[in-house]
């Protein structure tokens, strides 16, 4: 078994039994790779404050690969399998970029000068709809880094003038969002705490995603 440590070292220990196993992944456009967050609040009180005060980001790993790790307490885990991801169904439920599962909505947005500089930002109507459905009025967007804000839904009963706001202009600037950019929404409806991931989706990436629809369909 190994043993890992924030941000990584490796170190035997074969003392405990399994208790929970948990994913890590990483596509080949991401700078790092995603861990399943669920670990840390199931078992906060077994884990290095590290990891519960926020996920770790794993930068070593191979391109398009998830890695199952084992978890056996005391900060103690053990690499169980490795697997290829050849196409998004590939990729664990937990991972930002999964959307081929129910309650699982995406929306994307061209950023301009205008709409990154404004207090407020209009939603496309198909994502609003979603948004009215199920009685949301906040929203927790969560960034590429995986720390979160409380974003208030105005208009949420009218699908036709929806907005995020107030200082959207503030939060484009703090992420550093910027004309000429795509940012994707990814709203899990079955996720109590309202999260909705929000990362930048380039043009090249999308004509990336486009020519690879094997890959990445």
């Amino acid at each position: 078994m190994i043993q890992l440590s924030f941000p990584l070292t490796v170190k035997v220990d074969i003392q405990n039994h399994l208790i929970d196993t948990f994913d890590i992944a990483k596509l080949s456009f991401q700078s790092y790779a995603e861990i399943e967050s669920l670990l840390a609040r199931k078992h906060s009180a077994d884990l290095e404050s590290t990891w519960v005060e926020g996920t770790p980001k794993y930068y070593l790993l191979l391109d398009d690969v998830m890695v199952i790790v084992g978890y056996y307490g005391k900060n103690s885990f053990e690499v169980v399998a490795f697997k290829e991801i050849n196409r998004l169904e590939d990729l664990p439920n937990s991972h930002s970029r999964f959307t081929n599962q129910k309650g699982i909505y995406v929306s994307d947005v061209e950023l301009t000068t205008f709409n990154v500089s404004t207090i407020k930002l209009e939603l496309q109507a198909e994502f609003a709809c979603v948004l009215q459905a199920n009685d949301y009025e906040v929203l927790a967007l969560c960034e590429a880094n995986e720390s979160s804000e409380m974003v208030s839904i105005l208009n949420p009963k009218d699908q036709n003038c929806t907005k995020l706001g107030y200082e959207w202009d503030e939060f484009c600037k703090s992420n550093h969002f910027k004309g000429g950019e795509a940012i994707r929404f990814r709203l899990d409806v079955t996720d109590e705490n309202k999260t909705c991931h929000m990362y930048k989706v380039s043009y090249a990436q999308l004509k990336f995603l486009l020519v690879n629809e094997e890959l990445y369909p």
